[in-house]
């Protein structure tokens, strides 16, 4: 993943064995607003998980890998994919 930085799993080795990280507080809001952003456009990602939110080295975050995309989702799909977001950011989301 050279152009968009390193999956959570790579940069913070155990994240998804529920290790207890702690994403900074900053890198947990940007990861959110990037989905608000996403939803706002009127797509869902549907395959929210740690391997899927990257970071760069200055800590710029992405959300990568769209090929289960949908368009048009429901609010409440919206609502149940942020819920997903913060499980994932704690460690709980299953890989």
């Amino acid at each position: 993943m050279s152009h968009v930085g390193s999956a959570l799993v790579d940069r913070y080795p155990g994240f998804v064995q529920r290790a207890k990280i702690r994403l900074p507080d900053q890198i947990r809001s940007a990861f959110m607003q990037i989905l608000r952003s996403i939803h706002a456009a009127d797509v869902r990602h549907n395959d929210i998980r740690a391997e899927n939110l990257a970071l760069t080295d200055d800590d710029r975050v992405a959300i990568i890998d769209f090929d289960r995309a949908q368009l048009d989702p429901s609010p409440g799909a919206k609502r149940r994919e942020m819920g997903h977001l913060e499980d994932a950011l704690n460690g709980e989301y299953p890989s």
